[in-house]
C-alpha cells in the first residue's frame, strides 16, 4: 500500500468504527458524557477517551456476534 491508500484504508476504519455513534446507546453515552464534561464531573480529554473505547469495543462485540451466529 501506498502512503495515501493507508491513509485512506485507517480513514475508513476510523469512520466505520465511529458510525456506532450515532445509536441509541451511542448517543446517549456522548449526551452523558457531554453533561459530565459541563458539570466539570470529568474533562474532554477522558470524554474523548471513553468514546474511543466505546468505538473499539463495540465493533468488537458485533463482530463476535456475527462470527458466532
Amino acid at each position: 500500500m501506498t502512503l495515501p491508500s493507508v491513509r485512506a484504508h485507517v480513514n475508513r476504519k476510523v469512520m466505520s468504527y465511529m458510525m456506532y455513534r450515532e445509536t441509541t446507546l451511542g448517543k446517549a453515552l456522548t449526551e452523558t458524557l457531554n453533561e459530565f464534561v459541563e458539570e466539570n464531573l470529568i474533562s474532554r480529554s477522558l470524554a474523548a477517551k471513553t468514546l474511543a473505547i466505546f468505538d473499539k469495543n463495540i465493533n468488537k462485540a458485533l463482530a463476535y456476534k456475527v462470527k458466532n451466529k
